[in-house]
């Protein structure tokens, strides 16, 4: 079942370029249609990669950090325990990661018109009166800067929620009744809402 509908898939995915290739083609205007592709995959191949990194990077460096198995159910009567090894952690590590750019990947790449635009802006020759830039770079390049800050911050964003979960997992974050207890390696990382004690550091809310 899997298998025929990801063959179902990909043949409407093949379909629906068809038909843009034809009607392009009725225009003449092939060579945008193939630059305009050409754009989406570099461009979602690029956030992927981008993201794939960095959040695989952060999400393995948690994880190595592993003190012991993690126990996801304790089990009781007949039913098994569920734990989780360091091993295990990995991969559920490069799959999240995987997933997680996958998805970003997939919204940056449909940003391709916002990106060809700034590529290949012209100028309006009308300056602005209060900065004295071309209207162009507020029309062009201040929303694909806008794009690159917002998907930089997502990423980032997405590495520390990832990284916290991944040691709190890895017994580096513990709960504790007079506050949050961190471990070495979580500690190194550093955070401005985290003061350190004789032997734990405690986190407040900021």
């Amino acid at each position: 079942m899997p298998t025929r509908l990801a063959v179902a898939l990909a043949a409407l995915v093949l379909f629906v370029a068809h038909i843009e290739w034809l009607w392009f083609g009725e225009v003449e205007y092939q060579s945008v249609f193939l630059k305009s592709l050409a754009t989406r995959w570099l461009l979602g191949a690029a956030a992927f990669l981008l993201a794939f990194l960095v959040l695989y990077g952060n999400l393995r460096l948690a994880v190595k950090g592993a003190r012991r198995p993690y126990v996801v159910f304790a089990g009781g009567g007949d039913l098994q325990p569920i734990v989780l090894e360091r091993r295990h952690l990995a991969w559920l590590a490069l799959g999240a990661s995987g997933l997680a750019a996958l998805f970003i990947g997939g919204v940056a790449s449909s940003q391709w018109l916002l990106v060809l635009q700034y590529l290949e802006a012209t100028p309006f020759g009308q300056a602005d009166p209060l900065i004295g830039r071309d209207a162009a770079f507020y029309i062009f390049t201040l929303p694909f800067l806008d794009f690159v800050r917002l998907g930089l911050f997502a990423v980032v964003a997405l590495a520390l929620v990832g990284a916290a979960a991944a040691y709190v997992v890895a017994g580096e974050i513990a709960v504790q009744p007079d506050g949050i207890q961190v471990g070495e390696q979580a500690r190194r990382r550093p955070s401005s809402c985290c003061s350190p004690g004789p032997r734990t550091w405690t986190c407040r809310a900021c």
